[in-house]
């Protein structure tokens, strides 16, 4: 991945300009603000993630090495198919996107099925290059979660951290939401609705890549 100083380097020869403050204003961030992730070496994705989005650009195109392939541009400020911003182009709008049913038992280990059987608007802060909008069906995790809820799944955000919420693949349920504790040799997968059962698995059988499909990153419902 490419450092904060670098992509700052590669954005402004994108934009034609040469000073840091020029690159804080087309990221629409307060120049001091991007000096302090430069001096840290962080990286302001959410930033970048807008930007990417308004500019029609891939965001890998930014984040892996200067090797990299040049990426196919979009026309500026076209965004991904299927993602459309609300209220103009302000940061505080909103984004459409398609929301998925989750993949069944039986097919392949895929967080969800083909093709979005509705759309939603969620807070432009809230899109990720790799979130998949899911929804929910079942009561396993009332309270917490209730029938007919929408998650955001970032299925970049593999690694666990006891208490969480991820989706996973089960053998005979296929994706679902559940919450996961990490202990020595085994972790807890728990609902949070007591009259489900928890399950377990010994660590050693858990492939990172298949069982853990993304952390919920976002929830949206009604009460």
């Amino acid at each position: 991945m490419r450092s904060i100083k670098q992509i700052i380097e590669l954005l402004k020869q994108h934009c034609g300009v040469e000073k840091d403050k020029d690159v804080a204003k087309a990221l629409k961030m307060n120049p001091p603000a991007l000096s302090n992730h430069k001096r840290r070496g962080t990286i302001p994705f959410d930033d970048l993630a807008s930007f990417c989005l308004e500019e029609g650009l891939p965001l890998d195109w930014l984040l892996t090495p200067s090797d990299a392939p040049e990426p196919t541009f979009t026309a500026k400020g076209k965004l991904p198919t299927g993602v459309r911003l609300k209220d103009g182009d302000s940061r505080e709008g909103s984004v459409e996107v398609g929301v998925f049913a989750f993949a069944g038992a039986g097919g392949p280990m895929e967080l969800v099925e083909n093709e979005p059987i509705q759309t939603i608007d969620i807070p432009k802060h809230w899109l990720k290059p790799e979130m998949q909008a899911v929804l929910i069906r079942g009561r396993s995790m009332e309270p917490s979660i209730i029938d007919g809820a929408v998650v955001g799944v970032d299925t970049q955000d593999k690694s666990v951290v006891s208490g969480e919420l991820y989706a996973v693949w089960l053998e005979y349920e296929g994706a679902v939401v559940k919450r996961l504790y990490m202990e020595r040799d085994i972790v807890r997968i728990c609902s949070d609705n007591p009259a489900f059962k928890e399950m377990q698995i010994n660590n050693d059988e858990i492939n990172g890549e298949t069982f853990i499909l993304g952390k919920v990153c976002w929830l949206m419902q009604a009460y």
